[in-house]
């Protein structure tokens, strides 16, 4: 992952580019180096680091910096580079731009909103949508908001569709390392001051059940329905997803959700333990924020001490060392597996994954099993 406070290069154009490296993985292991800019398009700068020639594409993650920070993702996709986030610098970097365009906010009586509003993904959990959410939330934090609703926007049948898998690496590169979007944003949300409470209706599938397990409150219609979806992809999951879950619902029910990626009605939700409350859809949005505002009306202080510490005491488990390099390992042979790779690209292609294909491919091959959506894009 490459990182700088700087201004976005792509509306510049100056010979060199100062970029912060981070291992993928290894947030600690940093270094600086002068990037040579050999050429640049509309939605990419190809840049020569060391003797080697990358495309980036930018992103700019926090609107409210006078310099915004910049992180461009590089994983290589097979021959060539896969430049993975992009936003159009024209709008991400104007001073002016106050309407986002991904997500709906509004913040009344001390209780914020965040409303998914693209449903052309089906409110994907892209990188754009993430940096809005995390954009907001800092703004909720700062005005002190004594609860946060999130929504969907519409009454549609998806409520999200989890992690948009276009933005995930092909394989050979850990697809959920500890600074990616995603995981920015589970922890904004258990770290955030004032309860979050997850207003659903539709179904759930993958990281957006992640984000919903995140959130301290999930009150849910007849219509929700959640599915967790490694399986279907390949995909490692890394231990604090699987915290994520088992901390909230009895185990067994956590590991036939991930062995067979099936969803689950709200009502079975409800009796394992995921959803506080499931109530009629006509009845929703008026009890969801009612609760809201009881709780924004009782004292902060007492309210966030108890959430941090209750995330504190349930995040609480301690492992050997050993037994997290293990852990490490089995993610690690995974995601450089044939299944990761196969799933990855029977998605794309809008098929139905072979894996037995893809290890028979690979010569019997270890394999390695976050997210899909119901269908598609």
């Amino acid at each position: 992952m490459l990182a700088g406070d700087l201004q976005n290069p792509l509306e510049r154009q100056p010979a060199t580019l100062p970029l912060c490296f981070q291992q993928s993985g290894n947030p600690g292991s940093t270094h600086i180096a002068l990037a040579q800019i050999l050429e640049g398009r509309k939605r990419s700068v190809r840049v020569c680091v060391g003797g080697l020639s990358v495309w980036l594409i930018i992103h700019v993650i926090n609107l409210n910096r006078r310099q915004p920070l910049v992180i461009a993702w590089t994983p290589r996709r097979e021959l060539g580079s896969y430049p993975l986030w992009y936003t159009e610098p024209s709008h991400a970097l104007s001073p002016e731009r106050q309407i986002m365009t991904l997500i709906q906010a509004e913040l009344q009586a001390r209780v914020g909103t965040l409303a998914f509003d693209h449903y052309a993904k089906r409110n994907a959990l892209g990188v754009d949508l993430i940096a809005e959410m995390l954009d907001h939330l800092d703004e909720f934090a700062r005005n002190e908001v004594g609860a946060v609703v999130i929504r969907s926007a519409s009454g549609q049948p998806v409520w999200s569709s989890g992690h948009d898998v276009n933005e995930l690496p092909l394989a050979d590169l850990d697809p959920l390392p500890y600074n990616e979007p995603l995981e920015q944003l589970l922890r904004a949300v258990k770290r955030f001051p004032a309860p979050v409470i997850a207003m659903v209706h539709g179904s759930v599938w993958g990281a957006a059940f992640d984000l919903v397990m995140a959130c301290d409150i999930v009150l849910s219609d007849e219509t929700g329905a959640f599915a967790i979806t490694p399986a279907k992809l390949g995909l490692p999951y890394n231990t604090n997803g699987f915290l994520n879950f088992i901390s909230r619902a009895p185990l067994g029910i956590v590991k036939e959700m991930f062995f067979t990626a099936d969803p689950i009605s709200a009502q079975r939700a409800l009796r394992a333990g995921f959803v506080n409350q499931v109530i009629p859809e006509a009845e929703l949005e008026g009890r969801t924020y009612a609760m809201a505002r009881t709780i924004a009306s009782r004292s902060a202080a007492a309210v966030a001490a108890a959430k941090q510490a209750m995330h504190e005491l349930s995040d609480a488990v301690m492992i050997s060392p050993d037994t997290y390099e293990r852990l490490h390992g089995l993610r690690r042979e995974a995601y450089f597996g044939p299944e990761y790779h196969e799933g990855i690209e029977a998605f794309l292609q809008k098929r139905t994954p072979d894996f037995d294909a893809a290890r028979a491919r690979a010569g019997g091959a270890g394999s390695g099993h976050r997210d899909a959506s119901p269908t598609p894009e």
